[in-house]
């Protein structure tokens, strides 16, 4: 028996590790738009796609050679598309083809979930760097209809600044290698942001994790994450971010594998959908919900799919949080300076740094910019607080990002 992955990468990678532990081979794809991408790094035993569908499931034919594919899915947002292409070709369970093209825009996202009845953000699709901006209210967010880890998602104050974002954006190749052909143009809400990470079989959708994001916005217009933290089910709007993003994936056509919702609670109390990723959550989210929950959104889905095992109650037995470096520096990096004394803060699990020793250290902007994460988690949501203010305190001090500038 074969499964197949497409763009194992970030928390994707997870599923390589996991589906080890069955009787299952995989195949690895990577996808065009993978190798275009910024992230890519080249993976040993895959199967490329540098030629025609047809062509590319021939080749996974050939190894195969008649044993049953159970499932296909992406890694990463960069392979959706080619996952549902592939689980079409073969005729094996995927999500509705009607709807592929609404889980990759986040234009059509809005529109479809606005026809399902769920609410949804006011828009505007800009093609034309000569297009008329309607009369929304400023501020308004700006972003490409297909990106990923924030990128190019940005706050605009008034016209001027819309016209020059538009400027230095259309046309322009993002950091998933697409090329941002089209904008999309937003009202801003205002409110608290959560993120619902599900899984999926047939009619029966999971929920596996639930967060609620810290965020903060730059100067320049940027939204920077400054952390992520694991909700219970005590929140105040448990219930119903869990009831509308159950909804707005049945609106989308999933019927398999793990889904990213991204939902504020606006100003009236009701959740709005801000967009929604049909793959595992990225970064070390995958990591920590192991560390809270015991199990983690790649865990669950190759249990549901393969073991049909539901699991009907959430109850971490830690409270974690995922807190992002910021950088307000630049130069070239030559270390982290306080390493020792971050990992003496009570709660301390793991610290993942995405800078090398001479890589380019860069003021922080967006997800794909920070220079890594630290992870805590306890019993104690209090200490963890605790932990994370002093680890502020600490980032704040000059020999914490050693540099030449």
């Amino acid at each position: 028996m074969y499964a197949i992955i497409v763009d194992p990468f970030s928390s994707g990678a997870d599923f390589l590790k996991e589906l080890m532990k069955y009787d299952i081979k995989v195949i690895t794809v990577v996808s065009a738009q993978a190798r275009k991408a910024v992230f890519f790094s080249q993976l040993t035993n895959c199967i490329s796609e540098d030629c025609s569908l047809e062509d590319l499931i021939e080749r996974i034919l050939n190894i195969t050679l008649g044993e049953n594919i159970l499932f296909c899915l992406a890694g990463s947002e960069v392979g959706v598309q080619l996952s549902e292409k592939i689980s079409q070709e073969l005729n094996i369970k995927t999500n509705l083809k009607e709807f592929s093209k609404e889980r990759i825009n986040k234009y059509l996202m809005h529109e479809r979930i606005r026809e399902f009845g769920l609410k949804s953000i006011e828009q505007f699709l800009i093609k034309d760097i000569k297009n008329k901006i309607p009369n929304f209210k400023f501020p308004v967010v700006l972003k490409p209809t297909q990106s990923a880890g924030s990128d190019a998602v940005v706050f605009c104050k008034n016209e001027n600044e819309v016209k020059r974002y538009i400027e230095c954006n259309l046309g322009t190749t993002n950091k998933i290698g697409i090329e941002n052909n089209e904008l999309l143009l937003q009202e801003f809400i205002t409110g608290t942001e959560f993120v619902v990470d599900l899984t999926t079989y047939d009619d029966y959708t999971e929920l596996v994790a639930m967060w609620k994001y810290e965020k903060k916005l730059t100067i320049n217009g940027n939204f920077i994450y400054s952390s992520l933290k694991l909700v219970d089910s005590q929140n105040i709007y448990f219930d119903r971010l869990l009831n509308y993003s159950k909804q707005v994936v049945k609106a989308l056509g999933t019927c398999i594998g793990p889904s990213h919702v991204e939902i504020m609670i606006d100003n009236v109390d009701e959740p709005v959908l801000i967009e929604v990723g049909s793959r595992p959550h990225g970064g070390k989210s995958q990591v920590i919900m192991k560390e809270c929950l015991g199990y983690n959104q790649i865990t669950r889905t190759l249990e549901l799919i393969i073991e049909q095992k539901k699991n009907i109650t959430y109850e971490p037995k830690k409270y974690g949080e995922l807190v992002f470096l910021i950088s307000s520096k630049k130069g070239v990096f030559k270390g982290f300076g306080l390493i020792e004394k971050m990992k003496e803060l009570d709660g301390y699990i793991d610290f993942f740094p995405f800078l090398k020793v001479n890589d380019d250290l860069s003021i922080t902007i967006d997800l794909l910019s920070i220079p890594g994460i630290i992870m805590f988690a306890s019993e104690r949501k209090d200490l963890v607080r605790e932990s994370v203010k002093k680890l502020r305190s600490l980032e704040s001090r000059d020999d914490f990002y050693i540099i030449e500038e």
